[in-house]
Protein backbone atom coordinates (compact mmCIF):
# COMPACT_ATOMS: atom_id res chain seq x y z
CA UNK A 1 0.00 0.00 0.00
CA UNK A 2 1.43 3.26 -1.31
CA UNK A 3 0.95 6.38 1.67
CA UNK A 4 0.62 9.59 -0.01
CA UNK A 5 0.86 12.89 1.57
CA UNK A 6 -0.40 15.81 -0.44
CA UNK A 7 0.92 14.64 -3.69
CA UNK A 8 -1.74 13.73 -6.04
CA UNK A 9 -0.05 10.77 -8.14
CA UNK A 10 -2.16 8.11 -9.51
CA UNK A 11 -0.63 4.70 -10.79
CA UNK A 12 -1.34 3.80 -15.10
CA UNK A 13 -3.70 1.36 -13.54
CA UNK A 14 -6.42 4.27 -12.64
CA UNK A 15 -8.76 4.76 -14.76
CA UNK A 16 -8.04 8.10 -16.08
CA UNK A 17 -5.55 8.54 -18.53
CA UNK A 18 -3.07 11.51 -19.22
CA UNK A 19 -4.71 14.41 -21.67
CA UNK A 20 -5.30 12.69 -25.02
CA UNK A 21 -4.74 9.56 -23.95
CA UNK A 22 -7.91 6.98 -24.15
CA UNK A 23 -9.04 5.67 -21.62
CA UNK A 24 -8.26 1.54 -21.06
CA UNK A 25 -5.02 2.59 -22.83
CA UNK A 26 -1.06 1.86 -21.49
CA UNK A 27 -0.25 5.31 -20.40
CA UNK A 28 3.09 7.06 -21.21
CA UNK A 29 3.08 8.97 -18.29
CA UNK A 30 1.66 9.19 -15.04
CA UNK A 31 -2.05 10.55 -14.99
CA UNK A 32 -1.80 14.30 -13.24
CA UNK A 33 -4.90 14.86 -10.81
CA UNK A 34 -6.90 16.50 -9.12
CA UNK A 35 -8.98 15.20 -6.02
CA UNK A 36 -10.96 18.77 -5.81
CA UNK A 37 -11.09 21.08 -2.75
CA UNK A 38 -9.35 24.09 -2.42
CA UNK A 39 -6.95 23.11 -5.39
CA UNK A 40 -9.88 24.19 -8.00
CA UNK A 41 -10.43 27.30 -7.25
CA UNK A 42 -6.48 27.86 -8.72
CA UNK A 43 -9.24 27.80 -12.25
CA UNK A 44 -11.27 30.41 -11.27
CA UNK A 45 -9.26 33.79 -12.36
CA UNK A 46 -8.25 31.75 -15.68
CA UNK A 47 -11.99 30.97 -16.44
CA UNK A 48 -12.50 34.76 -15.35
CA UNK A 49 -16.08 33.92 -13.34
CA UNK A 50 -16.76 36.97 -10.99
CA UNK A 51 -15.84 36.97 -7.13
CA UNK A 52 -19.66 35.23 -6.28
CA UNK A 53 -18.96 32.58 -8.51
CA UNK A 54 -17.25 30.04 -5.73
CA UNK A 55 -19.87 30.34 -2.83
CA UNK A 56 -22.59 30.01 -5.55
CA UNK A 57 -21.26 26.75 -6.90
CA UNK A 58 -23.42 24.63 -4.71
CA UNK A 59 -26.17 26.18 -5.05
CA UNK A 60 -26.34 25.53 -8.59
CA UNK A 61 -25.70 22.48 -10.81
CA UNK A 62 -24.91 24.24 -13.99
CA UNK A 63 -21.97 26.74 -11.89
CA UNK A 64 -20.44 23.60 -9.85
CA UNK A 65 -20.59 21.63 -13.77
CA UNK A 66 -18.51 24.12 -15.03
CA UNK A 67 -16.39 24.34 -12.72
CA UNK A 68 -15.70 20.66 -12.16
CA UNK A 69 -14.52 20.57 -16.01
CA UNK A 70 -12.82 23.66 -16.09
CA UNK A 71 -10.63 22.44 -13.49
CA UNK A 72 -10.12 19.91 -16.06
CA UNK A 73 -10.29 21.95 -19.38
CA UNK A 74 -7.98 24.87 -18.07
CA UNK A 75 -5.86 23.08 -15.46
CA UNK A 76 -4.57 20.42 -17.73
CA UNK A 77 -5.71 17.68 -15.13
CA UNK A 78 -6.50 13.78 -16.44
CA UNK A 79 -9.75 14.18 -14.28
CA UNK A 80 -13.38 15.40 -13.64
CA UNK A 81 -13.53 16.59 -9.45
CA UNK A 82 -16.39 17.47 -8.18
CA UNK A 83 -15.03 20.67 -5.62
CA UNK A 84 -14.89 19.51 -2.48
CA UNK A 85 -17.50 21.48 0.38
CA UNK A 86 -16.47 20.01 3.54
CA UNK A 87 -20.11 21.30 4.82
CA UNK A 88 -22.20 19.59 3.45
CA UNK A 89 -22.44 16.42 5.23
CA UNK A 90 -22.49 18.44 8.77
CA UNK A 91 -25.19 20.49 7.09
CA UNK A 92 -27.44 17.43 7.20
CA UNK A 93 -27.05 17.57 11.04
CA UNK A 94 -28.32 21.34 10.89
CA UNK A 95 -24.75 23.34 10.96
CA UNK A 96 -25.62 26.60 9.53
CA UNK A 97 -23.60 27.02 6.58
CA UNK A 98 -21.38 30.84 5.75
CA UNK A 99 -21.73 32.05 2.25
CA UNK A 100 -20.26 35.26 2.45
CA UNK A 101 -16.41 34.49 1.25
CA UNK A 102 -15.76 34.77 -1.93
CA UNK A 103 -12.73 32.80 -2.88
CA UNK A 104 -12.45 30.39 -0.25
CA UNK A 105 -14.27 27.41 0.72
CA UNK A 106 -17.64 27.75 2.74
CA UNK A 107 -17.40 27.54 6.49
CA UNK A 108 -19.50 26.65 9.43
CA UNK A 109 -21.24 29.29 11.07
CA UNK A 110 -21.60 28.00 14.22
CA UNK A 111 -21.58 24.57 16.06
CA UNK A 112 -24.87 23.04 16.06
CA UNK A 113 -24.39 20.72 19.37
CA UNK A 114 -22.87 21.67 22.61
CA UNK A 115 -22.34 18.08 23.30
CA UNK A 116 -22.18 14.20 22.00
CA UNK A 117 -24.94 13.45 23.63
CA UNK A 118 -27.24 16.34 21.80
CA UNK A 119 -25.46 14.55 18.41
CA UNK A 120 -26.38 11.23 19.36
CA UNK A 121 -30.11 12.36 19.76
CA UNK A 122 -30.64 14.29 17.08
CA UNK A 123 -31.91 13.16 13.52
CA UNK A 124 -30.32 14.01 10.16
CA UNK A 125 -31.87 15.20 7.15
CA UNK A 126 -32.11 15.72 3.78
CA UNK A 127 -30.20 18.78 1.95
CA UNK A 128 -30.45 20.23 -1.68
CA UNK A 129 -26.67 20.57 -2.17
CA UNK A 130 -25.96 17.24 -1.76
CA UNK A 131 -28.50 16.95 -4.67
CA UNK A 132 -26.70 19.18 -6.58
CA UNK A 133 -23.39 17.42 -6.38
CA UNK A 134 -25.21 13.98 -7.35
CA UNK A 135 -26.38 15.81 -10.66
CA UNK A 136 -23.15 17.15 -11.52
CA UNK A 137 -21.54 13.91 -10.98
CA UNK A 138 -24.48 12.54 -13.31
CA UNK A 139 -23.76 15.00 -16.06
CA UNK A 140 -20.06 14.37 -15.76
CA UNK A 141 -20.58 10.49 -16.25
CA UNK A 142 -23.09 11.00 -19.01
CA UNK A 143 -20.18 12.79 -20.89
CA UNK A 144 -18.54 9.49 -21.53
CA UNK A 145 -15.22 11.41 -23.12
CA UNK A 146 -12.89 8.78 -21.05
CA UNK A 147 -12.43 11.15 -18.42
CA UNK A 148 -12.18 9.66 -15.07
CA UNK A 149 -14.83 11.44 -12.54
CA UNK A 150 -14.18 12.32 -8.85
CA UNK A 151 -16.59 12.23 -5.76
CA UNK A 152 -15.75 13.98 -2.48
CA UNK A 153 -16.64 12.75 1.24
CA UNK A 154 -15.78 14.00 4.70
CA UNK A 155 -14.58 12.05 6.78
CA UNK A 156 -15.41 11.04 10.14
CA UNK A 157 -13.45 13.29 12.58
CA UNK A 158 -13.41 16.15 10.15
CA UNK A 159 -17.24 16.38 10.08
CA UNK A 160 -17.46 15.82 13.85
CA UNK A 161 -15.34 18.92 14.08
CA UNK A 162 -17.89 20.94 12.31
CA UNK A 163 -20.45 20.10 14.86
CA UNK A 164 -18.79 20.33 18.39
CA UNK A 165 -16.48 22.31 19.70
CA UNK A 166 -13.05 20.47 18.99
CA UNK A 167 -12.09 21.28 22.72
CA UNK A 168 -15.17 18.63 23.52
CA UNK A 169 -14.13 16.39 21.26
CA UNK A 170 -10.22 16.05 22.90
CA UNK A 171 -11.40 15.63 26.45
CA UNK A 172 -13.73 13.05 25.19
CA UNK A 173 -11.18 11.06 23.83
CA UNK A 174 -9.42 10.91 27.16
CA UNK A 175 -12.82 11.38 29.21
CA UNK A 176 -15.28 9.26 27.00
CA UNK A 177 -14.12 7.20 24.80
CA UNK A 178 -17.29 4.67 23.82
CA UNK A 179 -19.55 7.68 23.53
CA UNK A 180 -17.16 9.49 20.75
CA UNK A 181 -17.10 6.32 19.68
CA UNK A 182 -20.67 6.12 18.95
CA UNK A 183 -21.06 9.53 17.52
CA UNK A 184 -18.08 9.14 14.89
CA UNK A 185 -20.29 6.10 13.67
CA UNK A 186 -23.67 8.09 13.62
CA UNK A 187 -21.90 10.03 11.10
CA UNK A 188 -20.66 7.30 9.05
CA UNK A 189 -23.86 6.55 8.40
CA UNK A 190 -24.58 9.79 6.37
CA UNK A 191 -21.35 9.42 4.91
CA UNK A 192 -21.34 6.23 3.27
CA UNK A 193 -24.79 6.38 1.94
CA UNK A 194 -23.44 10.20 0.76
CA UNK A 195 -20.74 8.18 -0.84
CA UNK A 196 -22.92 5.00 -2.42
CA UNK A 197 -24.99 8.07 -3.92
CA UNK A 198 -21.79 9.19 -5.47
CA UNK A 199 -20.66 5.88 -6.69
CA UNK A 200 -24.30 5.33 -8.16
CA UNK A 201 -24.37 8.58 -10.16
CA UNK A 202 -21.26 7.32 -11.74
CA UNK A 203 -18.15 8.15 -9.91
CA UNK A 204 -15.04 6.10 -10.52
CA UNK A 205 -13.15 7.57 -7.49
CA UNK A 206 -13.62 8.26 -4.36
CA UNK A 207 -12.05 10.94 -1.88
CA UNK A 208 -11.99 11.23 1.71
CA UNK A 209 -11.07 14.42 2.74
CA UNK A 210 -9.75 13.68 6.50
CA UNK A 211 -7.73 16.86 7.23
CA UNK A 212 -8.22 16.82 11.04
CA UNK A 213 -6.59 13.11 11.46
CA UNK A 214 -3.21 14.37 10.54
CA UNK A 215 -0.25 13.58 13.13
CA UNK A 216 0.21 16.89 14.02
CA UNK A 217 -3.16 17.25 15.86
CA UNK A 218 -3.45 13.57 16.91
CA UNK A 219 -0.44 12.08 17.08
CA UNK A 220 -0.29 8.29 16.12
CA UNK A 221 -1.97 7.09 19.03
CA UNK A 222 -5.30 9.03 18.99
CA UNK A 223 -5.47 8.20 15.46
CA UNK A 224 -4.62 4.53 16.22
CA UNK A 225 -7.87 4.96 18.60
CA UNK A 226 -9.96 7.28 17.42
CA UNK A 227 -9.49 7.26 13.50
CA UNK A 228 -8.50 4.66 11.84
CA UNK A 229 -11.01 1.81 12.97
CA UNK A 230 -13.79 4.39 11.58
CA UNK A 231 -12.03 5.18 8.44
CA UNK A 232 -10.96 1.21 7.76
CA UNK A 233 -15.05 0.59 8.45
CA UNK A 234 -16.01 3.77 6.11
CA UNK A 235 -13.49 2.68 3.56
CA UNK A 236 -14.79 -1.22 3.33
CA UNK A 237 -17.96 0.29 2.87
CA UNK A 238 -17.31 2.01 -0.21
CA UNK A 239 -15.12 -0.58 -1.41
CA UNK A 240 -18.36 -2.90 -1.75
CA UNK A 241 -20.01 -0.83 -4.07
CA UNK A 242 -17.04 0.39 -5.98
CA UNK A 243 -15.86 -2.38 -7.45
CA UNK A 244 -12.19 -2.28 -9.40
CA UNK A 245 -12.93 1.27 -8.60
CA UNK A 246 -10.32 3.60 -6.56
CA UNK A 247 -11.12 5.30 -2.77
CA UNK A 248 -7.83 7.89 -2.20
CA UNK A 249 -7.27 9.33 1.76
CA UNK A 250 -6.60 12.82 1.74
CA UNK A 251 -5.23 14.09 5.13
CA UNK A 252 -2.99 17.23 5.48
CA UNK A 253 -0.06 17.68 7.12
CA UNK A 254 3.01 15.69 8.00
CA UNK A 255 2.18 11.90 8.73
CA UNK A 256 4.94 10.05 9.54
CA UNK A 257 4.07 9.33 12.48
CA UNK A 258 0.85 7.69 10.93
CA UNK A 259 2.49 5.75 8.43
CA UNK A 260 2.35 2.31 10.33
CA UNK A 261 -1.49 2.95 11.42
CA UNK A 262 -1.83 4.32 7.58
CA UNK A 263 -0.44 0.82 6.08
CA UNK A 264 -3.17 -1.01 7.55
CA UNK A 265 -6.39 0.79 6.02
CA UNK A 266 -7.74 -0.28 2.38
CA UNK A 267 -7.47 2.51 0.49
CA UNK A 268 -5.68 3.09 -2.94
CA UNK A 269 -3.67 5.72 -2.08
Amino acid sequence: MQVVNQKDVLSNEQSSQPAGQPAGQPADQAAFICPGGIISQAVMEKTGKPASYWRDVYCDADKLYQLARATHDFGQTDNYAVPLCLTIEAESFGAQIDYSASFCELKIRDYPFRSLEELLNCESKHTGRRDVVLEVIRRLRVADDGVAVFGNVTGPLTLLAQLIEPDIIFRAMLRDKAVLHKGLQKLLTIIIEYGQKQIEAGADTLVIGEPVANGDILGADFFAQFAAPHLANLIQSLKQNLSDKKIILHICGRINNLAEELKKLPFSM
